[in-house]
């Protein structure tokens, strides 16, 4: 009698860790850590020294604190960022045309975004993010992949080469309130 409790009360413990495992799993599954997002420059002139501290941006090798946006308390998270090879059917001429509102070059770039699959890339892209560095003035577009139309825009004008601080304000501003195309946020 003693033995079959000890069994059941063993085998009790091992459904209910069994479950709890299951439960977490599932909790988890759709879950992500940061953006899937392409990235286009349309500057006239790249600045070398601009690419190589957004390059650094994207693979998160500035300081934590340069991820932080204060007034959202969150920080900026990046999974994939296709920076140097854009999914076919993304162009520049296709970026600056939906800069200017053309809503069929938008609805051209969200749906190849959203399609885009191969082994890193397993839901398509959150979004497009364009860049324009003129003379002193940075500005980078967000627009989203998802029906909601995201879409923002942030200008700063600077008097000097933008520090890591300048970076984190366009993208804090940009990306805060973008949704994940799938998955939680």
């Amino acid at each position: 009698m003693i033995v079959e409790r000890r069994y059941t009360e063993i085998f009790m413990k091992l459904l209910l860790l069994i479950i709890s495992i299951s439960l977490s799993a599932s909790s988890l599954a759709g879950s992500r850590t940061g953006y899937r997002l392409v990235f286009v420059e349309i500057s006239s002139k790249q600045s070398p020294a601009v690419s190589k501290m957004l390059e650094n941006y994207f693979n998160s090798e500035l300081p934590a604190n340069t991820y932080r946006c204060p007034e959202k308390n969150q920080f900026i998270e990046f999974d994939y960022v296709y920076i140097r090879q854009q999914p076919r059917g993304i162009t520049i001429p296709l970026a600056r045309a939906a800069l200017n509102f053309d809503r069929r070059a938008t609805e051209s770039l969200r749906t190849t975004l959203r399609a885009f699959r191969n082994s890193e890339i397993d839901h398509g892209f959150d979004g497009l993010l364009v860049f324009n560095n003129d003379k002193n003035r940075l500005e980078l577009t967000t627009i989203g992949t998802i029906a909601n139309g995201y879409r923002k825009t942030v200008k700063l004008n600077l008097q000097k080469n933008p520090s890591s601080g300048d970076l984190n304000k366009l993208f804090c501003d940009s990306l805060a309130d973008l949704e994940y195309a799938y998955g939680n946020r």
